[in-house]
């Protein structure tokens, strides 16, 4: 069962905890060109050139190895929104999701699950 998750603070406002955002070239299952950008891990949004180097050129592995891979790559902070652990566990996640779902708009068959 995963934690819930709570969306909003006391005055109301909507609270993001972690947010991906990234663009990539997938060719013939190979990643070309990976811009990736994470949100919700500290003050503010930024690129993570050393994530995209660990799959540039390189077929997508499984999500468990995507997340392993990915995990020890980010340094969150704890803040109200949640624990920096958390948010290290969340990011790896987001991360794999948008990889495997951009692999998954290219070709379907190539999805590694």
């Amino acid at each position: 069962m995963e934690p819930k998750i709570p969306t909003r603070m006391g005055d109301g406002s909507l609270v993001e905890m972690t947010r991906s955002e990234i663009k990539a070239d997938l060719e013939d299952g190979t990643v070309r060109n990976l811009r990736l950008a994470l949100g919700g891990l500290g003050p503010k949004a930024r690129r993570f050139p050393a994530i995209e180097a660990l799959f540039e050129g390189s077929s997508l592995p499984a999500r468990e190895k995507i997340e392993s891979a990915v995990a020890p790559l980010l340094k969150p902070i704890d803040d109200l929104r949640a624990s920096a652990a958390f948010k290290r566990l969340r990011g790896a996640q987001l991360v794999a999701d948008a990889l495997l779902e951009a692999a998954e708009l290219q070709d379907p068959r190539e999805v590694q699950a």
